[in-house]
């Protein structure tokens, strides 16, 4: 879509160049959004441009590169502090990168779980969590294993369990533990 702006002429140019343009363009929507951090991507300009102008979603990901690639949890939650409420993916990471410092932000957390309540809606945020942080390349050696907690932890695992019910039929709360869990192992 900007492209065509671009080769629109001037205006259309100076429109896609603008801080406004820079600093609210859903960049997650590219196939490359990940990659875009990488120093050899090819959007990797256009990505720092979106960073200076405080685009959630180039934050967001400066977040994942923060926490997983180079494992600054703190600088990464302070980003994500400020982004939590613009797109869930945010709020999720969030919520994750807290459990790794073992300091959940219970508020927002309940907050999080009456917004995104359908098992299909989280199931699918997490998906794509994990996708984004595998994408990220994180070392894999654990980091966070000692600062990790999550109290939530499912009263309801035994109810699974006796009904037979496997990760595609658990509750949100069992979705939100095993996420966690599953961030910590790769770390």
């Amino acid at each position: 879509m900007l492209k065509a702006w671009i080769q629109s002429g001037p205006d259309g140019k100076a429109a896609v160049f603008s801080s406004e343009t820079f600093s609210s363009v859903r960049i997650d929507k590219s196939p490359f959004f990940i990659h875009m951090a990488e120093e050899s991507s090819s959007y990797h300009m256009f990505y720092t441009k979106c960073l200076t102008a405080k685009n959630p979603y180039a934050l967001y990901l400066q977040s994942l590169v923060l926490a997983f690639h180079m494992f600054e949890l703190q600088e990464s939650i302070a980003i994500l502090d400020v982004i939590k409420d613009v797109f869930p993916h945010a709020g999720l990471l969030y919520i994750m990168l807290h459990s790794c410092a073992r300091s959940i932000p219970w508020e927002f957390y309940i907050q999080y779980k009456r917004r995104y309540y359908k098992f299909s809606e989280v199931d699918l945020f997490a998906d794509k969590l994990m996708f984004h942080i595998n994408e990220v390349c994180p070392r894999r050696q654990g980091t966070y294993k000692k600062t990790w907690e999550f109290e939530d932890y499912g009263e309801c695992w035994s109810d699974h369990q006796n009904l037979n019910e496997y990760e595609g039929q658990w509750c949100n709360t069992s979705i939100y533990y095993y996420l966690s869990h599953e961030i910590v192992h790769i770390s």
